[in-house]
């Protein structure tokens, strides 16, 4: 497994942009530092190609199953938190879930409808005469 960031890359590298994104950037020591290796993140944006956000969420579910059972320990002076991680996945989670929920609703805004809800003529029977 291969773990790259080059922040020069962003614009151009889908894997960079997603790194960027998730605040994964830290690959200094491989799989110790790094949350996604590059072919992971590649196989889910393969997944869902016209669709960045969808795999940017799919990443960050998988990011919380992967980690959510680490537990925060401490030994003598050392202690690692991976709650902090946690919550801060969950957060990012939990806003992009709403903003693709609300992108996605394709409900018709009533103030886009042409044809009037009254109009003249409305209440006149077609066989003729009012009811």
């Amino acid at each position: 497994m291969t773990y790259n960031y080059f922040p020069e890359d962003i614009n151009s590298d889908d894997v960079m942009k997603m790194r960027f994104e998730l605040a994964d950037t830290d690959v200094s020591k491989d799989e110790m530092s790094a949350a996604l290796s590059d072919e992971e993140i590649t196989a889910v944006l393969e997944q869902y190609p016209d669709n960045f956000k969808m795999a940017k969420l799919k990443l960050l579910e998988h990011m919380m199953f992967k980690y959510g059972q680490d537990v925060d320990n401490s030994v003598g002076p050392v202690s690692f938190n991976f709650g902090n991680r946690m919550n801060f996945w969950k957060q990012l989670y939990d806003d992009l879930k709403k903003e693709i929920a609300s992108s996605s609703v394709g409900i018709k805004p009533y103030e886009n409808e042409k044809r009037e809800y009254f109009y003249v003529g409305m209440m006149n029977h077609p066989g003729g005469g009012r009811f």
